[in-house]
Formats: structure tokens, sequence, C-alpha cells
């Protein structure tokens, strides 16, 4: 019997920080909040996810902020719920 699997690391975006001075480059760029999620898969099927570091990336650059978890879902929840939605802004107009 053959057993297929694979050990990975995926890096997900969860939201958009605003647009501000990156302290590595110094250009002023988008940044993200970002998690790392290390999995394993058993037949190309997620088996288990175990998380990883999270935090605050220049988009320019790739610099990553690390963010403590209390931190980052923080600035998630404050990012989620005070950005507007496409709809508010297509009433706007």
């Amino acid at each position: 019997m053959i057993v297929i699997y694979s050990y990975g690391t995926i890096y997900k975006k969860d939201a958009d920080t605003g647009v501000f001075q990156c302290p590595n480059c110094g250009h002023i760029t988008p940044h993200g909040l970002y998690r790392r999620i290390n999995r394993v898969s058993i037949f190309y099927i997620p088996v288990i996810n175990i998380r990883g570091k999270s935090g605050e990336t220049c988009e320019y650059c790739g610099f990553v902020r690390p963010l403590n978890i209390s931190d980052y879902r923080k600035a998630k929840n404050c990012l989620l719920y005070t950005s507007p939605s496409p709809r508010d802004y297509a009433a706007s107009r």
C-alpha cells in the first residue's frame, strides 16, 4: 500500500492594514496582516493545520514585523469592523 503525504507552508493574507512607511526599506507602501500556516496532508487532502507565526508585512520588500497572537487578533478585528464594504463605497457615488 502506498501512502502519499506532504508537509508544506502556506501564507494567508487576512487584511490590509494601510499605507505607511516601512521601517526596513523606507518606502511608503501598503502593508497587510499575514499568517503562516504549516500544513500536513495525506493524498493531497489537508489533515492537520499548525498555526505558525503572524505579522504585518511590507508589500514592497517583504519585511515582516512579528505580532503575538493577541495583537494580531486585535488588529484583524479592528480592521474588519472599521473598513467600509464595497456596497458602501458604491452608495456614496
